[in-house]
């Protein structure tokens, strides 16, 4: 659905996922404001990242260009996605903003509240504060949040470097988020943090396809690229080399 590699110098950060494959790509750039540094190196091999200097409360952020209705695959009534990425965090505020609509009932927000004890996930309203994980080590994660909100218990899954944790939550919501995505200060909760290897997806990957990604924690550059759920047979340079035409 989309994909933004975070590698671009200047300008807007351009949304890749047609480049992949994608028959539904929301082709939706994401545009700077605030202090967002380039040019850094990544943890994936090869890509740059993008980062979120110390708190400056100067709005730091970047904007997907699209429609907030454009989003609705993720916050309304049989909401069904997977998102997945790559973060350091370099530092905290008592709580920290890493991605969101702008708002806690028709969007869908995730924020540190503290380095030790976790997370606070709001999905479409409902609250979720269980996912226990120590991201406070300034060293690079993976993260992976999938929701498919008909699908029954445990229809909420979280990874942070491989590891599972589920939930179940349900919504009847069919209002649009407030905004597009935002990534970084969604709610004047700045982070400082590098993120990059951002992908959307319009349905929840498989525990194989999620493995692909994570790639035994050297994670994988998904350029021209599809996930399916067997694993591939060649992997050079920390890219995913895979069947064609499966794209979602």
């Amino acid at each position: 659905k989309a994909y933004w590699k975070m590698g671009e110098a200047s300008g807007n950060l351009i949304d890749h996922a047609t480049s992949i494959g994608s028959k539904t790509a929301m082709k939706a750039d994401l545009v700077s404001s605030g202090t967002v540094n380039r040019g850094t190196a990544g943890h994936v091999s090869g890509v740059d990242s993008i980062g979120f200097p110390t708190y400056d409360a100067d709005g730091n952020k970047v904007t997907a260009n699209n429609s907030a209705s454009d989003y609705g695959f993720m916050n309304k009534a049989a909401a069904k996605f997977t998102l997945c990425f790559w973060a350091k965090n370099e530092s905290y505020n008592s709580t920290v903003d890493l991605w969101g609509f702008g708002g806690n009932g028709s969007g869908t927000d995730i924020m540190f509240r503290n380095k030790s004890s976790g997370f606070t996930i709001w999905l479409s309203g409902t609250e979720y504060t269980s996912f226990t994980h120590n991201v406070g080590d300034n060293n690079w994660h993976f993260y992976m949040l999938s929701w498919d909100e008909d699908g029954g218990s445990d229809n909420v899954q979280f990874q942070l470097d491989g590891t599972k944790q589920t939930a179940t939550v349900t919504t009847s919501n069919t209002s649009d988020a407030s905004n597009p995505l935002i990534i970084g200060d969604v709610s004047g909760n700045e982070p400082e943090m590098d993120i990059q290897e951002f992908s959307l997806w319009n349905r929840v990957l498989t525990d194989s396809e999620i493995a692909l990604i994570y790639n035994s924690g050297n994670g994988a550059e998904l350029q021209n690229t599809t996930i399916v759920e067997s694993k591939p047979t060649d992997v050079q340079d920390n890219s995913i080399l895979v069947e064609k035409n499966t794209a979602r």
